[in-house]
């Protein structure tokens, strides 16, 4: 919520006002005002009232002041007692003015927002975020004026000294992060630096429930993934949970065997192939017991970690799930004390065949207890398609603090509204310092979308 304290006298000596909406025309203090501390939000402040100025000269502009404190006229730049009206402006998107200099009537449209007729002809804009397209006719009438993030006190120059009547966002840009060896990444291009690949576990429920074709299905979409979909050098460690024939650990109630079928290892393709073609289904759903042993199995892997759960039912061992993710979790958080979310594992679901809403949503739940995501898949393609999507790396984009979009390494154009200065982060640490520490997720600042335009952000999977 936008906030504006506005004192008598300098250094913020009282009497004092507090605003959160425009003030038309002051009352109190109008034309006694000082200075000004504006708490939250952006306002306009006018030596006219109703938002205009005491004079109309060209240089009379308005005083537009950012979050921050304002102890005298000098700082606010406006001549001593000379404020009679002021109003904030939004955070997002475009704010029309009826009269040049950002004065009179005002109308603002958030992002994705679209008029075709203004309820005035405006003759100044400011774009606080995105990009839009200006027309000087109704119904977007005429050629568009494209008009980035910026303070127009005229018309913009592509509108050759017209109104604007009608307006609309401009098309929205994509942006792409792609897995480049070190070098195949050249020039002055922002990039990502992943300097170690995580270390990934696949549990897979073999549960009787997993019987048949379900069991089939696993196996050959494990199959796909190593052969064409897990990198070369990347550490992989399998463990399945269900049936007896792999005697592996039996859960402390007696119900329910987990077994690791591959210690963490460098990926050898033909040799993980072969143990997943071994894996019959039958038995219990100790998915508790199998998380607990997955904090031994990555122990020693440095660096990230990937935990990939595969499962088409409910724990039905008595174990505690919840518990043993915060307890996964807790075992590589180098740093218990931090109040940053510095965790090295991230756990990953993948339902299949899931019927139930409520199952669905407590995987959901699970997921974002191990700082992930749930993947839900309905028949074996999409087991396929949506495990392949579990194991790549994310990354979020951030924009003035808000994360306003995400993806991953190698997936999907992001589209996102046209604007220079997003920050794009990985949801990863990224390996050591040389002193030891580990190293935080690495931003890049200042990456540009253009409306219209693919941006391409190269990561470097290894040195």
């Amino acid at each position: 919520m936008a906030k504006i304290k506005i004192f008598q006298h300098s250094n913020y000596g009282n009497p004092s006002e507090e605003h959160t909406e425009g003030v038309a025309a002051l009352t109190t203090l109008n034309n006694h005002m000082s200075s000004c501390q504006v708490v939250e939000g952006t306002w306009i402040l006018y030596t006219g009232e109703n938002y205009g100025m005491d004079s109309d000269a060209v240089e009379h502009q308005p005083s537009i002041l950012h979050k921050g404190d304002f102890a005298n006229p000098t700082a606010m730049k406006l001549a001593n007692d000379k404020v009679s009206s002021l109003r904030p402006l939004p955070d997002r998107g475009i704010c029309l003015f009826e009269k040049p200099n950002y004065c009179g009537q005002m109308i603002s449209l958030a992002e994705g927002e679209q008029r075709d007729t203004l309820p005035f002809a405006a003759q100044s804009v400011i774009v606080i975020s995105g990009e839009w397209n200006l027309y000087a006719a109704a119904n977007f009438g005429g050629d568009p004026c494209s008009t980035p993030v910026g303070k127009y006190a005229h018309q913009p120059q592509g509108l050759l000294n017209r109104t604007v009547a009608s307006v609309k966002p401009a098309q929205k840009g994509n942006l792409v992060v792609v897995s480049r060896a070190a070098g195949d990444v050249t020039g002055s291009a922002p990039k990502l630096e992943l300097l170690d690949t995580p270390s990934v576990e696949l549990i897979l429920d073999a549960s009787g429930s997993m019987e048949g074709s379900r069991m089939s299905q696993a196996r050959q979409v494990l199959t796909n993934l190593i052969d064409n979909d897990l990198p070369d050098g990347i550490k992989v460690a399998l463990r399945v949970f269900g049936p007896g024939n792999l005697q592996g650990r039996q859960t402390p109630a007696g119900a329910g065997i987990t077994t690791l079928v591959q210690e963490l290892e460098t990926l050898n393709r033909e040799n993980l192939k072969a143990k997943i073609n071994t894996i019959s289904a039958g038995g219990w759903t100790p998915i508790a017991a199998s998380l607990k042993e997955a904090q031994v199995d990555l122990k020693d892997a440095p660096g990230s970690k990937l935990v990939v759960l595969i499962t088409d039912g409910n724990e039905n061992c008595g174990g505690n799930v919840e518990q043993e993710i915060t307890d996964l979790r807790a075992a590589f958080d180098k740093d218990p004390d931090s109040q940053v979310d510095d965790f090295e594992v991230v756990m990953n679901v993948v339902g299949f065949a899931i019927g139930q809403d409520s199952l669905k949503q407590k995987f959901a739940d699970w997921a974002k207890a191990g700082g992930g995501g749930y993947y839900d898949a309905t028949d074996s393609d999409k087991l396929y398609t949506l495990t392949k999507a579990a194991l790549r790396i994310p990354f979020s984009v951030e924009l003035e603090g808000d994360e306003v979009g995400g993806g991953f390494v190698d997936g999907d154009p992001v589209e996102l509204d046209p604007y220079q200065g997003y920050i794009i982060k990985l949801d990863f640490t990224l390996g050591k310092e040389p002193d030891g520490r580990d190293k935080k997720p690495r931003s890049i600042k200042r990456v540009n979308i253009a409306a219209g335009e693919t941006t391409e952000v190269p990561i470097v999977r290894w040195p």
